[in-house]
């Protein structure tokens, strides 16, 4: 199954325990950055410009100014371009990740978060989600 992430910086021992906890249960990982070269030769996996997600210059300053939102983006950018399953690099797996269409990561009892992700294309909510995170950036903040 695939796998994919994203980072920028250096690899610390959480997520080099991570990615190889996802590689140890079978998973195809690759790990989208926009410093490919900084990462290529650090980890076993497949590593790639993350400009094959999003490519926009203007996107620089969410990506300064709001983390969050930015990973958000990211994350269902690569969602929509069908890469695999979305998993936050600092994600420790024990066995490999269920088939189902839908996979999400609990933050609490009542509470999803998107540290680990999974939704078919054609997901109504999906599609809502991604299009609210596509016109955050033209919110200039707001």
């Amino acid at each position: 199954m695939k796998v994919f992430s994203y980072w920028s910086g250096t690899l610390t021992w959480m997520e080099q325990l991570s990615i190889a906890s996802i590689l140890s249960t079978g998973h195809e990982l690759t790990i989208y950055s926009y410093e490919p070269n900084a990462l290529r030769g650090s980890v076993p996996c497949k590593v790639a410009d993350a400009r094959e997600l999003l490519d926009n210059s203007a996107l620089d300053d969410l990506r300064r100014a709001r983390p969050y939102s930015f990973s958000n983006l990211l994350r269902l950018e690569g969602l929509d371009q069908e890469l695999g399953t979305w998993l936050d690099l600092d994600i420790v797996m024990v066995k490999s990740l269920p088939g189902d269409a839908h996979l999400f990561g609990w933050e609490s009892q009542r509470q999803v978060c998107n540290a680990v992700l999974r939704f078919p294309r054609e997901c109504l909510a999906f599609q809502a989600y991604l299009k609210l995170c596509r016109e955050q950036p033209n919110s200039n903040g707001k």
